[in-house]
Order: structure tokens, then sequence, then C-alpha cells
């Protein structure tokens, strides 16, 4: 993206926060009115200051008034108590609700995106946690607590300019000669701290996605003895940008001090300018002090407003950054397209050509004809790299191919509603994905249209011949899997896989390699459950062990993406071609 492009998307991020802001319209205003109320009141503290510094000449009015003017400061500052708690309360409310609700629209968008947005490296689930956390946190930076900063300083501004107008209007004007200035070096900051952040912004995610992979990953990185690598890497991750923040720091660090010198010399030039008037005007000089301890506050509560900046800039900066994200429309839709009534299951994949978005030069499948029956066991062998598993990620609608169609019943499945296709198929991978819940919630995943009943769930394990394994454990269905199910076996974790595939009832069974990295032993239970869950349903299997796919309706050889050899076993062996030569290799 251009710098005009980056600047409408930061734009549009704002203008889509405040829109957030303004929902909690009673909210907000009550807020404002505490935020008013808050800011208006600090210089009100400069009259009654003033008033009682008048009384030190008159021993009669001390006697008489300052009874009544400890009164009034006691009045004031319980109003001033009471408009603190609601701006902050309201604002604290508005902030913490937007945080929430921008979480849960990103975590959404996240699960709404195509596979191809997760294939980019700029998306790694590191990177992707990052933006989660920190940038829906950071938004509270220009909204909530924030705003509420600016709108109390607003009052107090135009509560210090009313006091300087109405007790001298010649000190007022003096007071007013130093905003300019005061607003040069906010603009200025704001600058420095915008560019400052945008590197500091990328550095973050940078760190934060290295730090959640080695973490999730720790078994593997203590094994192999990377700690040193890493740790350098995350070192690395921080200290790119740390000599262009250097000298930004330089340049804020002036900025900021200058633009905190100027209340400190308005109050100079008040106090000075206010006893000249006094000594040749008359003034009184309780007015003086009204207005320059009005000048007082009004400095302390910009000075406080200028400190968050950078945490307003933070906030634009994470705005941008979410509302980029929340425009991405995803290549694959996946709330349109129909329902079949009357679905058969027959699969034809007709001339496809594809290539990953990530690897776009290199084609996957080239020329791919093949066709499925109701009912037919195919099985997809060949190389490494030769596009098995392409086919079961297409069929799936992972990705839209590049050319050609994918048609189950002579239907293309881009005009098939994508939740309602994925309800029909079961998909067993090599390595499966279980959650850090129990078995029960694990299995019940399999279909989630529905409250599926304890005696389907059991129905299932028994079909996955995992049943009698979870009723020897102590809890039975109610035990947890541990991370990735780092409390169980492979061919534990396998069958469990089956189970939530089985307990939806798929019309089509996908197996990716589903027995390929189990031993001997657990490869016999498991693959006796993959007979029991095939049967009766049209399957589609990948395996690297041939021995395990000879009673297959169908076997498909592919090379360089396309079907060069098909046929049942017998058929394959007496031909001495493809499938024969790789068959011999095994043995």
């Amino acid at each position: 993206l251009n710098v005009q492009e980056e600047e409408e998307i930061e734009s549009h991020g704002i203008k889509e926060l405040f829109k957030l802001v303004f929902r909690y319209k009673i909210v907000l205003l009550f807020g404002c009115i505490g935020a008013v109320g808050s800011g208006s009141l600090m210089p009100g503290f400069s009259i009654v200051f003033g008033e009682i510094l008048s009384l030190i000449s008159s021993v009669t009015r001390m006697r008489n008034e300052t009874t009544f003017y400890a009164l009034i400061f006691v009045l004031l500052g319980v109003v001033y108590c009471i408009s603190c708690i609601l701006q902050n309360y309201c604002f604290g409310v508005i902030s913490e609700r937007i945080t929430k609700q921008l979480r849960e629209r990103v975590f959404d968008g996240y699960l709404q995106q195509d596979i191809a947005f997760f294939d980019d490296h700029n998306n790694s689930v590191g990177a992707l946690c990052a933006r989660l956390s920190s940038d829906a946190s950071a938004v509270q930076g220009a909204s909530g607590a924030r705003i509420s900063i600016v709108v109390q300083a607003a009052a107090t501004l135009v509560a210090v300019i009313t006091i300087s107008m109405i007790y001298n209007w010649k000190l007022g004007l003096v007071t007013l000669s130093m905003l300019p200035l005061q607003l040069t070096a906010a603009i200025a900051e704001t600058v420095i701290i915008r560019e400052s952040l945008k590197s500091d912004s990328k550095s973050d995610v940078t760190s934060t996605k290295i730090a959640i992979e080695t973490l999730s990953n720790i078994r593997t990185v203590v094994s192999l003895r990377l700690e040193d690598h890493f740790y350098r890497k995350f070192q690395e991750s921080l200290s790119k940008s740390d000599k262009k923040l250097q000298v930004k720091c330089h340049l804020r660090a002036f900025v900021l001090a200058f633009s905190q010198c100027i209340p400190s010399m308005a109050y100079a030039m008040t106090l000075f300018y206010g006893s000249r008037l006094v000594v040749n005007e008359g003034l009184p000089y309780g007015n003086v002090f009204k207005v320059v301890e009005g000048v007082l506050y009004g400095a302390m509560v910009l000075g406080q407003s200028l400190a968050f900046t950078s945490d307003f800039q933070k906030g634009k900066i994470a705005a941008r950054n979410i509302y980029k994200f929340l425009s991405r429309v995803p290549k694959v839709d996946i709330y349109s397209g129909k329902a079949m009534l009357d679905f058969n299951s027959r699969i034809k994949f007709n001339s496809i050509f594809f290539s990953y978005p990530s690897r776009s030069d290199i084609l996957i499948l080239n020329d791919l004809n093949l066709t499925i029956n109701k009912g037919e066991t195919v099985a997809l062998v060949g190389s490494s790299g030769c596009g098995k598993s392409t086919v079961i990620q297409l069929l799936q609608r992972f990705y839209d191919c590049d050319r050609g169609d994918v048609l189950i019943d002579d239907i293309n499945i881009s005009e098939l509603n994508l939740s309602w296709l994925r309800s029909k198929i079961g998909f067993v991978q090599q390595e499966p994905t279980l959650f850090s819940y129990s078995i029960l919630e694990n299995i019940a995943y399999g279909d989630n249209t529905r409250h599926i009943p304890l005696d389907e769930i059991v129905e299932a394990a028994k079909k996955a011949n995992i049943h009698s394994f979870v009723e020897s454990l102590p809890l039975g269905y109610q035990t947890s899997v541990g991370d990735k199910g780092s409390q169980l076996s492979g061919g534990q974790k396998q069958r469990i896989a089956i189970a939530r595939a089985l307990v939806r009832d798929p019309s089509i069974l996908l197996l990716d390699e589903a027995t390929s990295a189990l031993d001997s032993e657990s490869e016999k239970i498991v693959q006796d459950a993959l007979n029991e869950a095939m049967k009766g349903r049209t399957c589609v299997v990948i395996a690297h062990r041939l021995s395990t796919i000879q009673n297959a309706d169908k076997i498909m050889v592919l090379k360089d993406g396309r079907v060069i050899e098909q046929g049942n076993h017998q058929t394959l062996l007496a031909k001495k071609g493809a499938y024969f030569e790789l068959l011999s290799k095994q043995n």
C-alpha cells in the first residue's frame, strides 16, 4: 500500500472506532458531563483561592468569611469527586466494551478467512495472536479514558480563558498568546510518536510471533537445544528498529520538554504582567491570582493530555491494523450457495489446474481428471508432492482451483453452501488435532449443528475402537486430553479423531495417511477402526503404506499433478507400471 492508501485506512479506522464509541450515547453523555465538570472545576478552585488571598488584607473579613470559603472548597471538592467518578466509570465501561467487541470481531474475522490467508507468512499463528491481543488493547488509547482526558482538557481550557477574560481581559489575551506555541508542540510530538510507533508496532508483532511459536513448540526447541538460537532471534527482532527509535526519542524528548516549558512560561508572563496591572492600573491582586492559578490548573491538565499522546497514536495505528484486516474479503465465500436435497456423493474432478496462492509459480495439479462413484473407496498414491493431499483440500474447498471444475453430483462445489458441504465430509489426517478439553468434547466437535447425546458419542467411540480405553480411565469421557492431545498416544489420538469424524455420519470420508505415523500394533487397531468407518461411504484414501489400500475399489497413481494409472490392486500389478514400481520399492 502507498502512503495515501495507508492514510485513508487509518482515517477510516478512526471513524469506525468513533462509531463504536457513539453506540453508547447515554453512557458517553454522562461521561462527558463528568469530564466537563472535573475539567471546569479545577480552574474554579483558583477563584476561591483568589478570594481567600484577598481576605488577608482585612482581619474582619478573615474572621467572618474564612469559614464560608472553606465550605466552598469542601463543596467544590465533593462535586469534583463525583464528576471524576462519573467520568472514569463511564469512559472505562465504554473502553472495555469496545476492546471486547473488537477482539470478538477480529477473532470472528480470522475464522471467516480462506485457508490461503493463513498460508501467508505474515499471518502465522504468532503474528495473528499478537494482533488479537495487542491491537485490541492498544485501541483503548484512542477511546474510552483517553477521550475523557481530551474532553476534560477542553473544558479546562475554556474555563481558564473565561476566568481570564472576566477578571481582566488584558491578562486573558496574554494567556491566549501562548496557546499557539502549545498546539505547535503537541502537533510536532504527535507526528514524531506516530512514525516511531509504526516501526515499534511491526517489531512487537515479529517478537510476539517468535515468542508464541517458540513456546508452543517448546519440546522440540529443548530437544534440539535451540534455546539460544530463538533467544537471539527474539533479541534481534526487538533491536531491529532500535537505532531509528533512538533518533526519534531524542526529537521527542526535545519537543516534550519544550511543550512542558510553555505552561511555566505562560505562568511567568501572566504573573509578571499581572503585577504591572496591579501597580499601574490598580487591579486587585486577588484577581491576578485567580487568573494565574487558573493558568496553572490549565497547564496541569494540558500536560496530562500531552502525556497520553503516545497512547492515542498507538490506538490510531491499532485501529488502522484492525480495520485493514476487517476490510479484507475472503476469496472463498462461506455463506452463499445452496444445500442439496438429494445427495449421492459422486465426485468428479474435471481438467483441474491448481497452484497454491503462496507458491503461484509451482503447478501442483496439471489437467487432473478423476471420477469417484457413490460408495466407492478410491486410494490416491504416488511420490511426495504429486498432488494427493491437494485433491483432498480442493474437495473440502479450502481453495478454489485455478481452472477446471470440482463437481459433486454434477454440481460445481463453488455453487454449494460451504458449511453444508463440509458437514457431509469426515476428515482424518496423519497427525490428528485435538483440543485441550475432555474426550467427550473432542468427539462431539464432529457435529456442532446439534447437541449430541452421550449414547451417540459412545457408539462412535465403539466403532473407532476407543470406547474400552476411555472406559478404563478414572474420569471416562470427561478425561482431559491435554495440550494438543499430549496425554494420549498416537493411536489413541487417531481413534478419537475417527470417532469425531463418525459422529457426524458423513457421506464422504477423507483419510490422509491416517496410519502412516503409527507403529504396527497401533496401525492394526486403527486400520480396523477405519475399515468399520468406511462401510457404506464414499471414501478417498491417501496412503504411504500401499499394503493398507490393496482392498480399495480403485487405486489411482498420481504423478506431476495428473492421474497416470488407475485400476484395482490386481489389475495394476498385472500392468507392471507405475503402481507396480511403487510397491516393489516398498517391498
